[in-house]
């Protein structure tokens, strides 16, 4: 493997997980998928946002504001068979909130969907990304425990 070729693939594989922050974003901002997601998150990933999706449709919350992200490539293989690339994050943080979508079941439409007395934090969390026909895909996503910030 040369310098290039890991670094090329560190460049890709940073690129779609940055595609795929966009794309929840947008997402997390209203009641619906946003379309470019599969584009960046395939398996247990894309369940993984599907079923958050799902929790916040039903629970009627949508994010406000902009979550931090530092993402850095911890481990890139791109001689492997399929190349891979690991990216840990410190997402999140206290300019990205949940708030209620609408008036619905006793809240305010832009009140709070935090517990009384939490707070936001950025945590950790940590991305494997496969490429699969020159396209960098998120195929696994996990967070930090409950309460673990970064």
């Amino acid at each position: 493997m040369t310098a290039d070729v890991a670094g090329q693939a560190k460049a890709d594989a940073l690129n779609a997980y940055k595609g795929m922050v966009a794309a929840t974003t947008r997402e997390f901002a209203v009641d619906s998928a946003d379309p470019d997601l599969t584009t960046y998150v395939y398996g247990t990933a894309f369940g993984f946002f599907n079923t958050l999706l799902q929790f916040r449709i039903t629970n009627n919350i949508v994010y406000q504001g902009t979550p931090q992200s530092n993402p850095v490539v911890t481990d890139v293989k791109p001689d492997a068979t399929p190349p891979t690339a690991t990216i840990t994050d410190c997402y999140g943080g206290p300019n990205y909130k949940p708030v209620f979508a609408s008036d619905k079941a006793g809240h305010k439409k832009g009140d709070s969907a935090l517990a009384p007395g939490t707070a936001i934090a950025a945590h950790p969390v940590t991305a494997v990304l496969e490429e699969k026909d020159g396209h960098w895909l998120v195929i696994n996503y996990t967070q930090s425990a409950p309460g673990q910030t970064c």
